[in-house]
């Protein structure tokens, strides 16, 4: 079958159900010593400028140590892995820090295979950049 004009607009128009479709939540808690913001359901092209505002928000009200809560997160692309990059940076040229904890084994492999694991600070319950806990400086 030759695919018609219309149904080659069908096609084109049609809604691709990504899995990020669930959109992003962000919950932030702020501590005495810094904010834990908690990422749940997808951070992609759609829903990352989302995680930019909110860190330049904190960063703003004199936030410099921002940690991301990002068990909950179900799913991550290039894009989400930009952002969590361009929130690390942001926080160091402000004089702070940023901690991805617990990051879901899709963004792991993101930043295994494209080289960038060494521009974020990775926590997982027993280690940071592979060292473990007890080699870390008291926070």
């Amino acid at each position: 079958m030759i695919p018609t004009q219309q149904t080659a607009a069908a096609l084109v128009t049609a809604p691709i159900p990504w899995p990020a479709d669930q959109g992003l939540s962000i919950h932030r808690r702020d501590r005495s010593l810094g904010t834990t913001l908690t990422l749940s359901g997808g951070i992609d092209f759609a829903t990352a400028p989302r995680l930019e505002r909110v860190v330049r928000d904190c960063l703003h009200a004199s936030v410099r140590s921002i940690d991301l809560d990002l068990a909950p997160l179900g799913f991550c692309d290039l894009r989400g892995l930009y952002a969590f990059i361009d929130a690390t940076w942001l926080t160091v040229a402000a004089g702070g820090r940023l901690r991805l904890e617990s990051p879901p084994p899709v963004l792991t492999r993101l930043l295994t295979l494209t080289g960038t694991h060494h521009l974020v600070s990775i926590v997982t319950d027993k280690s940071i950049h592979g060292l473990p806990r007890a080699h870390l400086p008291a926070a």
